[in-house]
C-alpha cells in the first residue's frame, strides 16, 4: 500500500481571563545520531489536561471541555511494543482485548505507539527564528510574574545561532527585543521580568506582529511563534474568519505556533483549528514545577516538530471496523474511518499514543490477524531527512486470557486505561454541570473501581496519581 502523508500541527485552546492565579550549534548534525532508539514522539495539540487538574485539585468540577483524550495521553509515557525504530518516525501497533466503559463490553483495541530513531541524548536542535508574544493586559495581574519567569527561562536556553524576538501586548504591541541574536541574556531577562500588567487586550495585533517578523524563510532554520496569554483569539466554528486563516496559512508556510494558556478556560473552536494546523501545540501554564519542566528541560522538544502531514491508515481484516479513534488532535468525537490525518509530530520525553477501538461485524470467531497500520509523513527538513517516508506494520493479537482480557504489552493496557479515564471524566463532568450530580457520581465511582482493579495488575506508578485525581473528583461532586 502506498501513501502520501499529510500532517497537521496543532496548538490548542488557550484560556479565558479569570481573576485568580494559575498555577545549537548552527553547523551541527541535526539528523539521526544513533542506530535505532525508542525516543518518544507525541502528536501536536493539547499536551496536558492541566487546567482540569487545577480545578479538581482546587475542589471543583471542571467542564468536560477542559479534558481531552490526547491531552491525558500526552502526560504519560505509554510504552511502544516492537523492534527499535530506524527512521525519524515509526509506528508500533499492538493489540489488546480490554473493557470499554463507554460500551460496557470487552472490546478489541489497537494502540498505535509512536517512536523515533533520533537519540535525544546527543541530538542538537536546528537553529530557530522565534518570536514570543506575552500578554501583559490587566487581566494578567496575578499571573504575569510566573509568565515572565517562563519566558526568561526560555531565553536562557537559546543556542548560538538562534534569533529571538520578544513582544509584549495589551491593547497595542510593545517590542521588548527585536528579532535577532541575544547579546546580553541577563539584560533581556531583566527586561522581561520588568513587565507590568495594565491595559486592555488585542491578541490579533500581537499575532500579526509576531508572524510578520518571520515572513522570510531560510534553509535549515525553524520558525515559530509562542503566545502566552490568558485569553484566546475569536475563532469561528468553521475556521473561516481572518484570524483562523492567518494561523492556518502561516502553519502551511512553515511557521509553527505554541499557545501557552495562563489561566483557566477553553475554546473548542480554537482547539479544532489548531488540531488542523501544521506545527502547532498547546500547553497549560501550571505550577512552578510545570514551568521548569516545559521551559527548562523540554523547550527544545516543544519547539521542534519531527514531521508533518502524517497519514495513518488502518487496513483491517474482513469483518473488522474502526468504531472510534482516540488521541487524534482535532478529532474530539473520534469519527470512525480507516484513514486519519495528523498535522504534526513533536519530540517528547514520553511516548505518545493513538488508540483505536474496533468492532467485529463478521461471522464466527474473529481472526487473530487484525490488519495492518500504514504511516506516511513529511519529515521536518532541518532535521536532515528531505524526502517523505512511509511504512506498513502488521497488528496481530494473541489468544485472549481465560478472563477474556488480553494485552500484547503494558503499553496497550495503559493506553486503554487512559482512554477510559478521559472519556468517562468528560461525560461525568458534563453530566454534573447539566444538573445530574447523582448520575455523574455513579459514573465516576465506576471509573474509580475500574482503574483501581486495572492498576492492581499494571502497577504503573503514574496511574496511582490518576486514581488520586479521580478520587478527588468524586469527593468534589458531593454525596
Amino acid at each position: 500500500m502506498t501513501m502520501r502523508t499529510r500532517l497537521l500541527a496543532l496548538a490548542i485552546s488557550t484560556t479565558a481571563c479569570l481573576a485568580g492565579g494559575g498555577t545549537a550549534d548552527p553547523a551541527g548534525d541535526f539528523g539521526s545520531t544513533g542506530g535505532g532508539g525508542m525516543t518518544g514522539v507525541d502528536t501536536g495539540g493539547a499536551q496536558d489536561i492541566g487546567a482540569a487538574r487545577e480545578v479538581i485539585n482546587g475542589g471543583g468540577v471542571p467542564l468536560g471541555s477542559l479534558i481531552t483524550v490526547e491531552g491525558l495521553l500526552s502526560e504519560h509515557d505509554v510504552p511502544a511494543a516492537g523492534p527499535p525504530c530506524t527512521s525519524p518516525l515509526c509506528i508500533r501497533p499492538s493489540i489488546g482485548i480490554a473493557p470499554s466503559l463507554e460500551t460496557g463490553q470487552l472490546e478489541r483495541w489497537v494502540h498505535v505507539g509512536l517512536t523515533s530513531a533520533i537519540d535525544l541524548s546527543t541530538w542538537q536542535r536546528p537553529p530557530i527564528d522565534l518570536v514570543v508574544a506575552i500578554d501583559k493586559s490587566s487581566s494578567m495581574t496575578i499571573d504575569l510574574a510566573q509568565t515572565t519567569e517562563a519566558v526568561a527561562r526560555l531565553v536562557g536556553h537559546m543556542h548560538e545561532g538562534d534569533r529571538i524576538g520578544v513582544l509584549a501586548f495589551d491593547d497595542s504591541v510593545h517590542v521588548v527585543h527585536e528579532l535577532g541574536p541575544v547579546t546580553d541574556t541577563a539584560a533581556l531577562q531583566t527586561a522581561i521580568h520588568g513587565l507590568s500588567a495594565n491595559g486592555s487586550w488585542n491578541i490579533d495585533a500581537a499575532l500579526q506582529a509576531a508572524y510578520g517578523r518571520l515572513a522570510t524563510a531560510e534553509p535549515g532554520r525553524l520558525r515559530r511563534v509562542i503566545v502566552l496569554s490568558c485569553g484566546y483569539p475569536q475563532i469561528d466554528a468553521d475556521g473561516s474568519n481572518p484570524t483562523s486563516m492567518m494561523i492556518r496559512g502561516h502553519g502551511a508556510e512553515g511557521i509553527g505556533i505554541t499557545f501557552v494558556g495562563v489561566l483557566l478556560g477553553w475554546d473548542p473552536n480554537l482547539a479544532a483549528l489548531l488540531g488542523k494546523t501544521n506545527g502547532a501545540n498547546y500547553y497549560y501554564l501550571g505550577d512552578t514545577d510545570h514551568v521548569k519542566s516545559v521551559f527548562d528541560q523540554d523547550i527544545d522538544l516543544v519547539i521542534t516538530p519531527i514531521a508533518y502531514d502524517l497519514d495513518l491508515q488502518l487496513a483491517l481484516s474482513t469483518g473488522w471496523t474502526v468504531e472510534r479513534m482516540y488521541g487524534l488532535p482535532g478529532n474530539a468525537d473520534g469519527s470512525p474511518s480507516t484513514h486519519y490525518d495528523v498535522a504534526t509530530a513533536f519530540f517528547s520525553r514520553r511516548r505518545g499514543s493513538i488508540v483505536a477501538r474496533l468492532g467485529w461485524h463478521g461471522e464466527g470467531t474473529p481472526p487473530s490477524a487484525t490488519g495492518t497500520a500504514t504511516l506516511g509523513y513529511r519529515p521536518e527538513p532541518s532535521l536532515g531527512w528531505p524526502d517523505p517516508e512511509a511504512q506498513t506494520v502488521d497488528a496481530v493479537a494473541g489468544p485472549a486470557d481465560p478472563d477474556g482480557e488480553y494485552y500484547a504489552g503494558d503499553g496497550i493496557h495503559k493506553a486503554t486505561m487512559l482512554v477510559n479515564m478521559a472519556v468517562e471524566m468528560i461525560q461525568a463532568c458534563d453530566q454534573f454541570h447539566a444538573g445530574d450530580a447523582s448520575g455523574a457520581r455513579t459514573k465516576v465511582q465506576a471509573l474509580l473501581d475500574y482503574l483501581t482493579a486495572a492498576q492492581a495488575h499494571l502497577h504503573a506508578p503514574d496511574m496511582d496519581v490518576e486514581i488520586a485525581l479521580v478520587t478527588k473528583l468524586l469527593a468534589n461532586m458531593g454525596s
